[in-house]
């Protein structure tokens, strides 16, 4: 069999230091692609043959991977984006890149997917609870459109690729409403989602991590609930559980296999007493992915096999506590924490985002951060 070579794009994050090392632990060489030396120096991984340094946008991605593809011309070219722009720069080349190699695609519609409004419909009609929704063009007057909207609510970018987590807002009256519309306006995102915000007894985040296959059906081998998170909402802290249990899964495959999407997905939902609420997809490897190896389901590898209509084994998964340490130990310093409770929860984890005893450099990154910042 031809050599197998994962190019992973992405912009710095232990999201892109997962990918690289689920891609080398299945045996395939590595080439990451990213913008710049980070201070992390993630492209210091034992697992990657080659890193290019390039703008992170359309036309510069589309030209790199061609290069890779002539330089390699006896090797399979899988592409795993980290990141929902690259991801849509893929899937928007579609046509041209599905002639030279494999990635994740809708088939040219991610686009419209990655429209949260949309989104959310199709999850409704999949048989997904979803909070109550409307979408408001700023441009135009959002007064008459949120009249009769129940609040707290939650407002969010309408396509997550203008937008980031931390955009997202709670309001809870009109004034605050209309004072985060003037902050999207600011920053030339003029359309947006307003939901109903949720709140029930005993509630917490969970994710459903898989993999959809071409043929239209997916793998879920469990979920991930969320114990800590940070910033920008990313999971800093949180528990990986097996459940094979497919029947609990079936609408979830269902909202995947009527989106046409196939590749690596990150569904967020949020449970509480009164039931199950889906939030969004994110048509993309999530950022505790490794975690989810080390359980013992190798997404990219059974992507991997998936577009090489090999067959696929799944391994036994277990449940894991993962933490990416570096984020998390933020909450201690501005006292959302306890030290002693931190020390606990690291004496208790599995598996850590950024250290990996069999791949330290990326952690080593003293020297670098003096000449970068020292000069």
């Amino acid at each position: 069999m031809n050599e197998c070579i994962a190019v992973v794009i992405g912009t710095g994050s232990y999201n892109d230091l997962g990918m690289i090392r689920s891609c080398g632990e299945c045996g395939m060489s590595v080439i990451y692609v990213t913008d710049e030396k980070h201070i992390i120096p993630i492209h210091k991984s034992r697992y990657l043959s080659y890193t290019y340094f390039i703008p992170i946008v359309e036309s510069s991605l589309i030209e790199v991977i061609e290069q890779i593809v002539k330089k390699n011309p006896k090797s399979t070219v899988i592409i795993y984006p980290t990141s929902d722009i690259t991801a849509y720069y893929l899937d928007n080349n579609y046509k041209q890149l599905r002639e030279i190699c494999y990635f994740s695609n809708a088939k040219g519609q991610l686009g419209l997917l990655m429209d949260k409004f949309e989104m959310n419909k199709l999850a409704q009609s999949s048989g997904l609870v979803v909070p109550s929704m409307i979408k408001v063009d700023l441009l135009g007057n959002p007064i008459i459109d949120c009249q009769n909207i129940s609040y707290p609510c939650i407002v969010k970018p309408l396509r997550s690729i203008r937008g980031d987590k931390c955009d997202i807002t709670k309001c809870s009256d009109w004034e605050e409403l209309n004072s985060t519309f003037e902050k999207y306006r600011k920053k030339g995102n003029n359309k947006v989602l307003i939901q109903q915000f949720i709140d029930g007894n005993n509630q917490h985040e969970i994710a459903i991590t898989g993999v959809a296959l071409p043929c239209g059906d997916s793998i879920i081998c469990g979920e991930i609930q969320k114990i800590r998170i940070r910033g920008n909402g990313s999971t800093v802290f949180g528990i990986y559980k097996p459940d094979n249990g497919q029947e609990k899964y079936l609408r979830i495959k269902e909202f995947i296999k009527k989106s046409g999407y196939q590749g690596i997905f990150d569904i967020e939902l949020l449970k509480n007493d009164d039931g199950l609420y889906f939030i969004e997809c994110n048509f993309r490897n999530g950022a505790y992915g490794y975690a989810v190896t080390y359980a013992g389901f190798n997404m990219p590898g059974v992507y991997q096999k998936a577009c090489l209509n090999q067959e696929i084994k799944l391994n036994p998964v277990k449940k894991i506590v993962f933490m990416e340490e570096r984020s998390d130990f933020l909450n201690v310093l501005d006292g959302s924490i306890s030290l002693w409770l931190w020390l606990r929860d690291v004496f208790s984890t599995n598996v850590f985002l950024f250290w990996n005893r069999k791949d330290i450099k990326p952690l080593l990154r003293v020297p670098y951060f003096i000449k970068k910042y020292f000069k």
